[in-house]
């Protein structure tokens, strides 16, 4: 599993021949099995030979503790220590994506009631209904994406 991102979504990632039992098993317990084009197997172990490459590319750079909250998607958890938050940035390219856990501390800890994603997609906008679903509150938090509020033209 590459993504844990809703309670009704994962990424999976593996074999084409592999991905394509899962998707025959899932779809067969009524699932619906969307395959996704990606450029590479991000966020699995088969991305991990990147890793020191990637890593390197931290090894100059001194972060300083966040002033704002900061949740990782490689913990699902606020993160706080710098040396913590360049590990994971650097970890997070053959690691699992905990999307899911993440909305939900953020959500839960911060008060959270109003998200908005920057990005030309819909992904996360997509999964926003279910990923709130441990949040006790879930009614009251608006989801909205800032290049459809302005209405760009992506193509």
């Amino acid at each position: 599993v590459a993504g844990w991102n809703s309670p009704t979504h994962l990424t999976l990632v593996g074999d084409a021949d592999a991905i394509a039992a899962a998707d025959e098993a899932l779809a067969a317990a009524g699932a619906k099995p969307v395959a996704v084009p990606v450029a590479g197997c991000w966020h699995s172990s088969r991305a991990a030979c990147a890793l020191p490459l990637f890593a390197g590319l931290f090894d100059d750079i001194v972060l300083h503790p966040p002033r704002l909250p900061l949740y990782s998607s490689v913990s699902g958890r606020r993160e706080t220590d710098p040396t913590e938050l360049c590990s994971q940035l650097a970890r997070q390219i053959h690691t699992p994506v905990y999307w899911q856990a993440t909305l939900a501390n953020l959500c839960a800890a911060e008060k959270v009631r109003s998200l908005v994603e920057l990005s030309c997609g819909r992904t996360l906008a997509a999964l926003q209904s279910p990923a709130y679903h441990q949040h006790p509150d879930e009614s009251s938090v608006r989801y909205s994406n800032l290049y459809q509020q302005l209405k760009v033209d992506y193509a």
